[in-house]
């Protein structure tokens, strides 16, 4: 039988499966313990994590009825705990995102724990992306906080392909510039985008929507948005509300530098974007508009997807007219 992780929030509860006959473990217990592997993973500890998992999950399979869900919330409910985002200190890149995006990677292709997670990166990628669409538009409007750990996720997702084609195109970029200013948590979101994803996002979503992207970035950076302006030079704070506001358009002004300079060397050392195997749609006719097309795209004037190189036809040829005999 594997050992329990090596770093285990409920290791205590571990320990006492482990040494314990299967048959007299009630499935209360063992639900709890498989969570706490996903909120204890680690690199040091992650093979001993997913062997425990593995032998567990069969347990359960073998003499409980285990939800055909399990697996999906154990990492759904944990996904966000090793998080290693820190605004204050500019961290807004979760080095802790590829645990995350691994053991769903490793569990699907596992063969005791995959009837229990079918289609477990996407679905898990749709729930998440879903959450972000409506934890934008409750922040806006003042209620809900910023989850920056699933931006994290979305980015990965978007690199590895798991987001659709069409979403990266028309959706996650343009529901943040959705407005004529951005707002504190948007200019985060789009900043650990660009960082993790610049490349996929700008190839699909288009330099356009991009270049409108890093516009509103730096009008929230550097010009007064009604609350306060910050200086080039020195930090200068003008209608200042809060101590915090100006420190948070600090921050965002650094890292806003960094896409910068990420975007002009052609996104160096980020992943390239993912080939998608499902054609580009058809575009509408001239002065049609794209039914496709996302209100965002049509209101700020934006295409909503690359025209594709046009390749000349040949012209019919005329019909031969039969000559007459004199």
């Amino acid at each position: 039988m594997p050992a329990s992780p090596v770093r285990h929030c409920n290791r205590r509860a571990a320990v006492d499966l482990r040494n314990r006959p299967a048959t007299t473990i009630p499935m209360n217990e063992i639900i709890p313990a498989l969570g706490s592997v996903v909120d204890g993973l680690s690199d040091e500890n992650y093979a001993q994590s997913l062997d425990f998992y593995r032998f567990w999950s069969d347990i359960g399979q073998t003499y409980y009825q285990i939800s055909s869900d399990q697996v999906f919330n154990d990492i759904w409910n944990n996904r966000a705990k090793g998080s290693t985002i820190n605004i204050p200190r500019c961290q807004l890149t979760n080095s802790a995102a590829h645990l995350i995006l691994r053991f769903a990677s490793d569990a699907e292709s596992d063969r005791i724990i995959s009837p229990h997670g079918p289609g477990l990166q996407s679905r898990l990628c749709t729930r998440v992306l879903r959450e972000f669409f409506s934890n934008n538009l409750k922040i806006v409007r003042g209620i809900g906080r910023p989850d920056y750990a699933d931006v994290n996720l979305i980015a990965h997702w978007a690199n590895l392909g798991y987001v659709k084609e069409a979403t990266i195109r028309n959706h996650i970029l343009q529901s943040l510039i959705s407005h004529p200013t951005l707002h504190e948590h948007q200019a985060y979101t789009l900043i650990i985008l660009f960082k993790l994803a610049g490349a996929t996002l700008e190839a699909y979503a288009g330099p356009l929507v991009v270049d409108r992207c890093f516009e509103l970035l730096n009008s929230y950076c550097n010009h007064d948005r009604g609350v306060y302006s910050i200086d080039p030079g020195p930090v200068r704070c003008e209608q200042v509300r809060a101590p915090c506001m100006v420190e948070g358009g600090y921050r965002a002004k650094t890292n806003f530098q960094e896409i910068i300079d990420l975007r002009k060397r052609g996104w160096e050392g980020l992943p390239p974007p993912p080939v998608f195997t499902t054609g580009k749609q058809k575009s509408a006719g001239t002065n049609q508009r794209d039914p496709a097309a996302t209100p965002v795209v049509i209101s700020l004037g934006l295409p909503n997807r690359d025209l594709g190189l046009q390749i000349p036809q040949p012209l019919p040829l005329e019909p031969q007219i039969p000559h007459s005999s004199p």
